[in-house]
């Protein structure tokens, strides 16, 4: 599991990826745990709580990966994806209650290198992306 916390204006999250390597046409699985701040939890309360995922490829290459994810009990997404191409993808989460779009985060997500092994891989599949080992990485 590779995990990354991480904070937004409106909400922290932790946003946990199995298997740790993400490998070019295999399904992984992605978890985001939210946890609101007062604000956003007074809005939630307008409408159905879903979240838009979006991956936007790096160098260039444009491949965006959209979907609607309802957010469950105890303020967590799940979703299982393929991402086709090794690379740096950039993850716009965006938080919606009902129509209302609510808040957004964005991460970085390595497909092809393990986030917190070697840098000289993760440099060249990678280029750029900080070192990922983060508390309860394994």
């Amino acid at each position: 599991v590779w995990q990354l916390p991480g904070r937004a204006r409106s909400f922290d999250y932790t946003v946990r990826v199995r298997p740790r390597v993400v490998r070019a046409g295999q399904s992984f699985q992605i978890d985001v745990d939210i946890r609101p701040g007062p604000a956003l939890s007074r809005m939630w309360s307008r409408g159905e709580r879903h979240a838009r995922l979006t991956f936007v490829g790096d160098r260039g290459r444009r491949v965006e990966l959209r979907g609607e994810v309802p957010i469950g009990d105890g303020d967590r997404l799940s979703t299982a994806l393929t991402l086709p191409r090794a690379g740096t993808y950039r993850v716009e989460l965006a938080l919606h209650a009902g129509a209302d779009e609510l808040g957004g985060a964005r991460f970085d997500l390595c497909v092809g290198a393990d986030p917190i092994g070697p840098r000289a891989r993760l440099d060249r599949v990678c280029p750029g992306m900080p070192s990922a080992a983060a508390p309860g990485s394994r």
